[in-house]
């Protein structure tokens, strides 16, 4: 079959022969490469350029095709159509009238670019008819069409069974139609839908941003860490702005990590290195007091016990602890230094000190054990003679023999055996007499306070507090008429 020329088809037929889904907005190029400035895409996938043209002609015989528009069929078609971009991910094309018959002499194209495309899979609907033999619709991958590969593609379809369907693993494809100019048939109507792959490697693991710290004096330092781990449904490349086993130098740098697949979905993995010149000293925290201790001889030592300080630093690393002294120390009298030192692995230290003063005091002398014995006896004897010689005011001391200190006339009238005990009640005194008499509240004379003070000054000199005599003694005190009344018993040999 040769190819045949002739006249463009209404544009508005081939509009309505073909239709899409709406899908995502597509991705221009940066910049446009397309020679005549068409349509430019930015393409990605393996193995492709990295731009497709949307070949529009210009002219009624202007059959130019191909990725850029720079190829031309010599007059292979007629009709040109075409549809690219994301809006393109299924759809159908069907020949002129379809489902009435195709004209005479008809040569379409149809090119199709899919962004992202794995595959594109095409489905025929009924009716189909192509005359046998004559008329062919072929369908091939790419946006041009190789005239030595027609006669042998094995996807040549014609005669008047619906063909099966059919995949291309492609994002790119053309529909040839050409027609003679014998009989023709109800023609075809092509569907296609098509996998795409806009999902990007998801990163699993990313390093955290890394603070190493340094002595002074280092400039750079060597830094590993572990690579990041990826899930992707296809393959993938990774690119990188640092060796995961590189010398950074002081300061910040940002690591950046790339993975992309054949259609360029990518993700990205990003951390910070930071090399830090350390002169922060460890901290202590909880450092002790000062103690002060005493200890009595002949014990001269203590056992010392404290809670020990703990201590940290900004490098998070291990640090080397020293102290003078442990808890659970025995120490002797005197003054003790304890100092904790911490030491970074940059020689960085910090310290926690305190002292332990301990005073050792002179063994005290015990008190008198005969003193302590005699001290309540002392004390009882004293009181017990200062009250026997207030209670005693109404006698009279004389060359050792008692005298009642009654008035005589009071005697007289009271019993004179000897051996018996006299009740005496001293008298109210009227007029002027006992304005002249000292008499105090307890009806005694002047005389019975000169008596106390003179018995009170015998036991100062250390009169046991008992009257002198060899018969037992004793003293009651009788109430009568709401007046005191002062009852003596007299030991006779003493009269």
């Amino acid at each position: 079959m040769s190819p045949r020329k002739g006249g463009l088809l209404p544009v508005a037929v081939l509009l309505m022969q073909l239709t899409t889904s709406l899908q995502t907005d597509d991705v221009p190029c940066p910049t446009n490469l397309c020679p005549n400035q068409e349509h430019c895409l930015r393409r990605d996938g393996p193995g492709n350029l990295s731009f497709v043209c949307e070949c529009v002609p210009r002219f009624a015989n202007d059959d130019v095709m191909g990725h850029d528009c720079s190829k031309t069929s010599n007059g292979l078609f007629r009709t040109f159509d075409s549809c690219y971009g994301n809006s393109c991910r299924s759809g159908s094309f069907a020949s002129p009238n379809y489902p009435n018959n195709y004209n005479n002499r008809d040569a379409i194209l149809m090119t199709l670019y899919i962004p992202h495309a794995t595959y594109i899979h095409f489905e025929f609907a009924s009716p189909f008819g192509i005359e046998k033999g004559k008329d062919t619709l072929n369908v091939g991958k790419g946006l041009e069409v190789y005239f030595a590969d027609l006669d042998v593609s094995e996807l040549v379809f014609d005669g008047e069974l619906v063909p099966n369907g059919f995949t291309l693993d492609t994002d790119t494809a053309w529909i040839l139609f050409l027609a003679d100019r014998s009989d023709t048939f109800a023609g075809f109507n092509i569907s296609w839908t098509s996998e795409v792959d806009f999902e990007a490697p998801k990163v699993t693991f990313c390093p955290p941003d890394q603070n190493l710290f340094v002595r002074q004096g280092i400039k750079n330092q060597r830094i590993t860490w572990d690579e990041p781990q990826v899930e992707a449904s296809e393959n993938y490349t990774t690119t990188k702005n640092a060796p995961s086993d590189g010398i950074f130098p002081l300061g910040t740098t940002a690591v950046k990590y790339r993975f992309a697949d054949v259609f360029e979905n990518d993700a990205q993995c990003e951390f910070a290195i930071t090399i830090i010149v350390d002169d922060v000293p460890p901290v202590f925290y909880g450092c002790p007091s000062d103690l002060s201790l005493n200890v009595t001889l002949p014990t001269h030592s203590l056992n010392i016990s404290w809670v020990e300080p703990f201590v940290t630093d900004n490098s998070n690393m291990s640090l080397i602890i020293n102290t003078t002294l442990r808890p659970g120390i025995v120490l002797e009298g005197g003054l003790h230094e304890v100092d904790y030192i911490a030491t970074d692995p940059f020689g960085n230290q910090g310290h926690c000190n305190f002292l332990i003063n301990i005073t050792v005091l002179e063994e005290a002398e015990p008190e008198s054990p005969v003193i302590n014995e005699l001290l309540p006896l002392i004390i009882c004897g004293a009181l017990f003679t200062v009250i026997s010689c207030f209670c005693c005011l109404g006698r009279s001391v004389k060359s050792g023999k008692h005298r009642d200190t009654v008035s005589k006339s009071n005697q007289q009238n009271n019993s004179t055996d000897p051996r018996s005990s006299s009740l005496v009640r001293p008298r109210k005194q009227s007029g002027e007499d006992s304005l002249n008499s000292s008499t105090d509240t307890r009806g005694l004379t002047s005389s019975s306070s000169e008596q106390l003070n003179s018995i009170s000054s015998s036991v100062s000199e250390g009169s046991s507090g008992f009257i002198s005599g060899s018969g037992s003694q004793s003293l009651n005190t009788l109430d009568e008429e709401n007046e005191p009344a002062y009852a003596a018993t007299i030991d006779s040999s003493e009269i």
